[in-house]
């Protein structure tokens, strides 16, 4: 795949993008991605913020014109994906629990 899209109108996470992350390939997702917090625009991935369907023709556009582009943010997308553990998640989310539970 050249490119992912997810243009979610609400998730809470989206572990397809963070799979395609991993795997070095460019995700575009909407600001209403829960992903969308691992994600830096143009760095890392593509946010859309307003109208799904423009702002993703439009990431499209970008992305198949300007493979440099493409390739880096698959790159900076790896990189991000590799420094995200399971482990980590875990951590965080236990952190929550304990914060609700007045620990």
């Amino acid at each position: 795949a050249d490119v992912l899209l997810h243009p979610t109108i609400y998730d809470s996470f989206g572990l397809v993008v963070a799979e395609a992350m991993a795997q070095g390939i460019p995700s575009v997702v909407t600001a209403n991605a829960g992903v969308s917090e691992l994600v830096t625009h143009r760095e890392s991935g593509w946010i859309v913020d307003g109208d799904a369907a423009e702002g993703t023709a439009a990431a499209l556009r970008e992305l198949a014109h300007n493979p440099e582009l493409r390739h880096r943010i698959g790159r900076n997308a790896q990189h991000v994906a590799a420094a995200r553990t399971w482990d980590d998640v875990a951590r965080e989310t236990m952190a929550v629990y304990d914060e609700v539970a007045g620990r």
